[in-house]
């Protein structure tokens, strides 16, 4: 187990997990994820973590891919939990990822553990290209290295770095063909812009990281000073938020424009530009008792003192 990548994704995995509370590791039988299962058990005790696997019922490498997780968690003493999605139908990948990821939360909740994911550099940039293709700001260019409850100790490495790995420690794993299907949109990026894009510009991959990690800086920021600036009530369980209109008052359409994504991510909701821009002109021109409509099925409205938001469905709890 001698080598510099190996000493290095350890002592990320070590430093990335929960030093006391239980890991939720999400592992889909692919390198990526069994090298996280591996070096995760070589820095914690099997009472520390568990895995939590989703069967997509995408074929038969989905079958072994399960079967290889099971054994490998089994003998090495960690709990395993294992989720089913539908088979009917193609899904799409936003089907499948919001399939897997209500999946892990609904987990970790049961168990009150921090869920743990192998997402990689190229994930990072991958996620950050895909976005900047379909004009996001930068709140939405921090990608995977936004804040956020999950854990992603693997977020620094390259897939190189983690097939390295691999190799050196003997992890074993099942690949997935459909990361080969042209016809998904990120494989298209994966294969065919991508490599495009490096041809022309080597450092293009470099850059797209860079720009994640500089927007993600911002969005910190921004949070903190919205944090310390903006009154609000934010409660994500019961999917409501409420905003001091006077804390609001005199802020420029701009400034709104950035202050907005960053309340509405308080409980979970992701704001594109138009339902932003639609938001800024009613906080400045709304009467009360007024409401407009987001994406959704969330509704805001102007009340005497400031403005709610909330999905219809916890209007009529």
């Amino acid at each position: 187990m001698s080598g510099s990548i190996v000493d290095r994704i350890l002592a990320a995995v070590a430093d990335g997990l929960p030093a006391n509370d239980r890991s939720i590791l999400a592992v889909s039988g692919g390198i990526d994820s069994m090298v996280l299962m591996h070096a995760a058990l070589a820095v914690r005790h099997p009472s520390q973590l568990a895995v939590a696997t989703f069967d997509h019922g995408s074929g038969p490498h989905s079958v072994k891919a399960v079967e290889l997780v099971e054994r490998t968690a089994m003998s090495a003493g960690v709990s395993i939990v294992l989720g089913r999605g539908e088979t009917a139908g193609r899904p799409s990948e936003a089907a499948w990822r919001e399939a897997r990821l209500g999946f892990l939360r609904a987990v970790a909740g049961e168990l009150r553990a921090t869920i743990c994911t192998a997402h990689t550099r190229d994930d990072q940039v991958e996620t950050v290209l895909f976005r900047e293709l379909r004009g996001a700001g930068p709140r939405g260019l921090a990608g995977l290295a936004a804040p956020a409850d999950t854990r992603r100790p693997l977020l620094a490495f390259a897939r190189r770095d983690i097939a390295d790995y691999a190799r050196a420690a003997g992890v074993e794993w099942v690949d997935d063909p459909t990361n080969d299907d042209r016809s998904y949109a990120r494989n298209r990026l994966r294969h065919e812009l991508i490599p495009a894009m490096r041809a022309v510009h080597p450092e293009i991959e470099a850059d797209l990281a860079d720009l994640g990690e500089r927007a993600a800086r911002w969005r910190a920021d921004v949070d903190a000073i919205v944090d310390a600036r903006i009154r609000f009530d934010a409660d994500r369980e019961m999917e409501t938020l409420e905003v001091e209109h006077d804390s609001l008052r005199g802020l420029s359409h701009d400034v709104l424009g950035i202050i907005w994504p960053a309340l509405l991510a308080r409980i979970g909701v992701a704001a594109d530009w138009r339902g932003t821009r639609r938001l800024v002109a009613f906080t400045t021109g709304a009467a009360s008792g007024q409401r407009i409509q987001l994406s959704g099925g969330w509704t805001v409205y102007r009340r005497r003192g400031g403005f709610e938001v909330r999905r219809e469905a916890a209007a009529e709890r």
